[in-house]
């Protein structure tokens, strides 16, 4: 006894747009994989420029520390001007640099 399966129309029918929909579906995810990887690749760039702005920042308050705490300095001492204006004016300061 040979049983013959056939599929009707119907059956056919929906086997054909599961597979139009199942690529569709693959079709949209490769696009929104292409544009993540574009959007993270400008995120990243704009890390990168933020980081380079930070070490700017940071070289810049490391400089101006080393100037408010580098110590008292003589009168005569040229490059230390700020730091004159924190000493007591009754100190003499001798620089610390030994440049005079």
């Amino acid at each position: 006894m040979l049983m013959a399966v056939m599929m009707s129309p119907r059956e056919t029918w929906i086997d054909e747009r599961l597979d139009d929909l199942n690529d569709k579906v693959d079709r949209g995810f490769a696009d929104l994989k292409a544009d993540m990887k574009e959007g993270f690749a400008q995120i990243d760039k704009r890390f990168e420029q933020v980081d380079k702005r930070m070490e700017r920042l940071e070289d810049g308050f490391f400089a101006l520390n080393r100037t408010l705490w580098g110590g008292p300095v003589c009168d005569r001492c040229r490059h230390h001007r700020r730091q004159r204006s924190l000493a007591r004016p009754t100190e003499t300061a001798r620089c610390s640099a030994g440049s005079c």
